[in-house]
């Protein structure tokens, strides 16, 4: 079993990773990249492992409207998923502001406690239409 992945830059890296893949699914479309970045294709996995890269690979996608959806819809992301990857691959410190955020909402919304009043509502909730019929 995978472990599941907390650090924005980590899941921002990953979706690049999906959006390079989606990139060299298309032959026109990594033509088009490979000419514009300056790579041939015997360099590309080479470079996957430069977050400046990755980056890179992100404004390809984010700069035609048409290309951000499929992309969205093929990787099952918002836009907006995908434009905060690239904003965190380019700014540390978006990076852990997003972390930090991110953890105070799993503490507040996700926490024991929280989760056992959930469940209690929706059973409480469905006796409370059991006891209506």
């Amino acid at each position: 079993m995978k472990k599941p992945v907390h650090n924005p830059r980590e899941v921002a890296e990953i979706v690049a990773i999906q959006a390079l893949s989606f990139v060299a699914g298309d032959p026109e479309r990594l033509g088009l990249f490979l000419a514009e970045s300056g790579l041939g294709p015997e360099t590309l996995r080479s470079a996957a492992a430069d977050p400046q890269f990755l980056a890179s690979v992100l404004d390809f996608v984010l700069r035609d409207d048409a290309t951000v959806k499929a992309f969205a819809d093929a990787s099952k992301l918002h836009p907006t998923n995908i434009a905060a990857a690239r904003q965190v691959l380019g700014d540390p410190e978006t990076a852990r502001r997003l972390g930090e955020a991110g953890r105070r909402l799993v503490e507040q919304e996700y926490s024991v406690e929280k989760m056992a009043e959930k469940v209690y509502r929706v059973y409480q909730q469905v006796y409370e239409r059991k006891q209506k019929k």
